[in-house]
């Protein structure tokens, strides 16, 4: 199968994903200065922790984009395209101690859907709920209240990345439809071309033979026309002879006549 679509997709797909990264990054600071101005944020966001984040996350975004410009075909480029949005998601995580953050994972996981990977998918939904884990281990005041809050988290987490492999692998069965179309549709008009180009050199080849009998029939009919104007010439020439072989005897008649 010809994978042109799937690099075309994938390639396209980078930059999406790095756009919707930046898009939802300059929001989430926009949101962290209102909260801030207003005095209703988390302990964590102050002017030098937005400063920071943004200032790597600007650094994150910019070398991914450089090595996406670079190396955008090569198959692990996706995997570094997640990652990097993993690590954006994370950063502003940390800056906020708000225990619904925890579903800046599901940006990610959606990116991941993009590629029709499910080996990245899969991967990815097992990153985002260990990563979870590790960020509740080291600020416990993201812990989520309430009985078994914590499970349903990763049950629900669990279960979009589950729907997201299955419409992953679907797009991805149709995708490589298109492509075998598309090499199909591509045998097929390079084949009618060549017969084409057959067909125009047989053309060329029997217009070639058709002049060809055309000046020989004109010739022929030239030969015709010089061979019937002899003849002619020599019926002539016969008839004046038979003539004159007519008049000699008369002579010789009148000559015995008179003898």
């Amino acid at each position: 199968m010809d994978n042109s679509l799937l690099k075309q997709n994938m390639i396209k797909n980078h930059y999406r994903s790095l756009k919707l990264i930046l898009l939802i990054d300059v929001l989430i600071i926009i949101a962290c200065i209102i909260s801030l101005v207003m005095g209703i944020g988390s302990e964590g966001i102050t002017v030098t922790a937005i400063a920071y984040s943004s200032l790597v996350v600007a650094v994150l975004l910019l070398a991914t984009w450089w090595l996406v410009k670079k190396f955008g075909e090569r198959p692990w480029s996706k995997w570094l395209v997640v990652i990097s949005v993993l690590l954006v998601m994370i950063l502003c995580r940390l800056i906020s101690t708000g225990v619904e953050a925890y579903a800046l994972f599901y940006i990610v996981i959606m990116v991941s859907l993009f590629y029709f990977d499910t080996l990245l998918c899969v991967s990815t939904c097992i990153l985002c709920i260990l990563l979870d884990i590790l960020l509740i281990n080291l600020n416990p005041a993201i812990f989520p209240q309430g009985e078994n809050a914590l499970m349903l988290r990763y049950f629900i987490m669990v279960f979009v990345s589950i729907a997201a492999t299955l419409g992953s692998r679907a797009s991805s069965e149709l995708i490589t439809l298109a492509a075998d179309r598309e090499q199909m549709a591509t045998h097929f008009g390079e084949k009618l071309q060549t017969q084409a180009g057959n067909i125009l050199e047989k053309s060329n080849h029997l217009a070639d033979t058709s002049g060809q009998l055309i000046n020989l029939h004109q010739r022929s009919i030239h030969s015709f026309a010089e061979i019937s104007s002899s003849i002619e010439d020599i019926a002539d020439t016969s008839t004046t002879q038979a003539q004159q072989t007519d008049k000699s005897s008369q002579v010789v008649e009148q000559m015995n006549q008179v003898m």
